[in-house]
């Protein structure tokens, strides 16, 4: 599995491991600064989505995927929905426990490296026994659904005045937003003692969808805020974006600010010309939209997933390496175990999702520029004059602080809050102190004077 010293010396299997793997993601990154070698990585894609596309779907049906793992669970109490895979946290379960066993066999020569071969099988055997990871284990139900998008409220006794909507993203599935307890993006938020709720994208049907972002905000996610409003029977609502959900809530505010009172995104870019790796890669030089497209109804899980792997090939050297050291830590293979379960949990894109995303957003960087349009107008995002908060991630490799941060200068807040965690895309919403830090800038959100709020002193 890893070539090993073959002198026998005192060596740390998990110092010998991490220095490879920072030495290949140097290697990688170095690499990428010559243009041909995006051109092969292009290539490659390319050439994955045409075989993809190519198979006859009778012999695809035939290899289960994680996507097409049996299903089920409840929500209504905190737990995942009748759409989630729960065949999936046993197979990442086996993938890593049959990984470490191998690792385990390797040592078995050389008994001078630590930790040694019997401590690596009995965390094989730890991990492939751990229970399932306890996903959403905050209360929420189904109020509205329609449009791809489903709304849920959290289920609190101790809340009042203006609800407080946050939008998922469209890649991964919304439960990160709700991972673990203690670990809730979505508790957290409910904690500020606000009425609140998620609208969670939903994977594209059958059906071929040509809806845009710009369609999306028009569409199904004016609705559910509309839904919101109507309920409380108030004019505005907060809104909070994470990811593509922070687009798409800044979108929105620019073009309907009457309907929203507060805008507050995480890890949410607004300017793709700072996208760091992404902005490269989406490039027309290397991807054609129109191509990817053309050839489906919905863009695969795995396709839209695999440059987000090109950002670090060697992460999963890595994820061993911490595995190793970090095991026998009271709840780190849960944790490790979920991160590892959630990100695998993918969903396709639909074909106009991902022309938007990659076309209008990445290639023509148009949300910065003022030219994305949202019911039959350009969204200016000049014109959120609302409190604004933006959270961004210091360690953040898919949406760089660049990216999210423009919102600051783009826009022009009566309040502003700017937040760049020590933490990465994930950890922003799910590692339990940079959470806390994040609930108090949001709280100071909440409390920040709107418009409304000023003239009603008057």
């Amino acid at each position: 599995m890893f070539p090993f010293p073959t002198e026998p010396e005192p060596a740390n299997l998990t110092d010998w491991m991490d220095a490879a793997e920072a030495a290949t993601a140097e290697a990688f990154e170095q690499a990428l600064a010559d243009e041909a070698a995006l051109d092969g990585l292009a290539g490659a894609w390319r050439a994955s989505f045409a075989a993809g596309a190519g198979v006859d779907p009778r012999w695809r049906a035939a290899v289960p995927g994680f996507a097409d793992l049996e299903r089920g669970g409840t929500n209504r109490r905190g737990g995942l929905d009748a759409d989630h895979p729960t065949g999936l946290s046993e197979s990442c379960k086996a993938l890593w426990a049959a990984a470490l066993q191998t690792l385990s066999m390797q040592q078995l020569a050389m008994p001078w490296v630590t930790p040694n071969s019997a401590q690596l099988s009995a965390l094989a055997q730890k991990v492939g026994a751990e229970p399932n990871p306890a996903f959403a284990p905050t209360p929420t139900e189904v109020v509205w659904q329609g449009g791809g998008y489903r709304l849920r409220r959290v289920l609190t006794d101790d809340c009042e005045g203006e609800p407080v909507v946050v939008i998922s993203s469209l890649i991964n599935r919304w439960y990160i937003l709700d991972f673990l307890e203690g670990q809730s993006f979505l508790a957290a938020v409910a904690s500020l003692g606000r009425p609140t709720y998620l609208l969670e994208g939903l994977p594209p049907g059958k059906e071929p969808d040509d809806r845009s972002l710009g369609d999306l905000c028009a569409g199904p996610i004016l609705a559910a805020i509309d839904h919101v409003r109507a309920g409380h029977k108030t004019d505005q609502a907060s809104v909070i974006g994470y990811c593509m959900g922070g687009t798409l809530a800044a979108a929105l505010t620019a073009r309907y600010p009457e309907r929203v009172s507060r805008l507050a995104t995480v890890c949410g870019p607004v300017k793709f010309s700072e996208g760091g790796l992404f902005t490269r890669w989406f490039a027309p030089r290397y991807l054609d939209v129109g191509l990817v497209t053309s050839g489906c109804n919905a863009v695969p899980a795995w396709l839209v997933h695999l440059p987000f792997w090109w950002l670090r090939p060697s992460i999963k050297t890595q994820k061993m390496s911490r595995l190793v050291r970090s095991g026998e830590k009271p709840g780190y293979i849960t944790r490790f175990l979920a991160a590892e379960i959630w990100n695998h949990d993918n969903m396709d894109m639909a074909r106009g999702v991902f022309r938007s995303w990659a076309g209008d957003l990445y290639q023509q960087d148009q949300l910065a520029e003022g030219r994305f349009m949202v019911d039959g107008e350009p969204v200016d995002l000049a014109r959120i004059t609302c409190p604004v908060a933006v959270i961004s991630g210091e360690h953040d490799a898919i949406t760089p602080p660049a990216s999210c941060e423009a919102l600051t200068e783009l826009s022009n807040p009566s309040w502003q809050r700017l937040l760049r965690a020590r933490a990465s895309h994930t950890g922003v919403l799910s590692a339990p102190r940079v959470v806390a830090e994040v609930t108090e800038a949001l709280g100071e959100w909440l409390a920040a004077p709107t418009k409304a709020s000023k003239k009603e002193s008057k």
